[in-house]
């Protein structure tokens, strides 16, 4: 049983779910901080082909020449993460964070961003190029239509207000939202002292109810790890919703919004391990570390044996 009407710029559906309490007060908020356990790897199943990392580039460049976005660290400390921005991710990767950009943020990698947003279901990918930043280093613009879902939950009594001649049972809930939002993403990225990579997002999103209230805000804080003799780095991405007007849904649109961040990031983390596992294979490296020469002289050994074993058995049959 369904029924659908207009609300504001989408749709709005009764879906069967779980039960949920009342609309979180306006004044409500979520936690600020929240341990995320550090992970290199995800369960986040790969495709059939294994990683969709290939994709057509697709680049808007600004008016304005392409940014030098060579490494080039500035003599000052990051700042602290801000108050009421909330950890969604965190994982170790073994590179360095000039590395990490290179790969996955620099221009180069618009193929390995546009896959991820391909496996989120988005559409209509765009990205321009690195431009510089009169404040914060360099900035680029995104874009793209992406797949909305928006979960409002309601008591019984005004299911029956809504719809007075229609019984409905304790365990539907409300489902707000249209097929898909227009984002416009701002990203700025900022090398502070000791390699340590600061990305900031602002994203907004349109055509969907209640999507000029807020903005959501993303910064990617990426550190070096010294390990040893080796290198690897540390990324930590934190999120923040910032209301411009005010809204009984607020606290459900948080929590909304944090429960799909993170698994929006569990996907990118398991997408951004798998290249790199596949750039090291390219390289001759297993996961062990061993070279492609260990490899060859593990096969002339293979070679050998079965040559003895052939030996042995045509001087037994003779």
């Amino acid at each position: 049983m369904s029924e659908s009407r207009r609300q504001e710029n989408g749709f709005f559906y009764i879906c069967k779910g779980n039960s949920s309490k009342n609309p979180i007060n306006d004044m409500e908020s979520t936690a600020r901080d929240e341990d995320v356990p550090t992970s290199t790897e995800s369960n986040v199943p790969s495709s059939a082909n294994g990683a969709e990392l290939v994709a057509e580039s697709v680049i808007n460049t600004r008016s304005s020449a392409p940014a030098d976005c060579s490494w080039k660290p500035d003599n000052s400390d990051a700042p602290k993460v801000p108050e009421g921005f909330t950890k969604v991710a965190e994982t170790k990767f073994q590179m360095k964070v000039e590395e990490f950009f290179n790969l996955y943020f620099s221009d180069k990698a618009v193929n390995f961003i546009e896959s991820f947003h391909r496996r989120r279901g988005d559409k209509e990918f765009s990205c321009s190029s690195w431009c510089p930043h009169d404040k914060f280093g360099h900035v680029r613009d995104v874009s793209f239509q992406h797949p909305i879902k928006l979960y409002f939950g309601m008591s019984l009594l005004s299911y029956m207000n809504l719809f007075p001649c229609i019984i409905i049972p304790a365990d539907f809930s409300i489902y707000f939202g249209a097929n898909f939002g227009s984002c416009q993403e701002t990203q700025k990225f900022r090398i502070y002292r000791n390699s340590h990579l600061v990305i900031e997002t602002s994203q907004e999103i349109n055509n969907v109810p209640y999507g000029d209230y807020f903005i959501v805000e993303g910064l990617w804080s990426v550190e070096r790890d010294i390990n040893g003799q080796r290198e690897d780095c540390i990324l930590r991405v934190y999120v923040n919703l910032a209301f411009s007007k005010r809204t009984v849904w607020k606290g459900k649109i948080v929590q909304s919004t944090l429960e799909e961040c993170r698994e929006a990031y569990a996907t990118w983390i398991a997408m951004a391990h798998e290249l790199l596992q596949q750039n090291k294979d390219k390289q001759g490296l297993d996961p062990s570390g061993s070279s492609i020469e260990n490899g060859e002289l593990q096969i002339k050994r293979e070679v050998a044996q079965r040559i003895l074993q052939k030996d042995l058995i045509t001087r037994l049959i003779q």
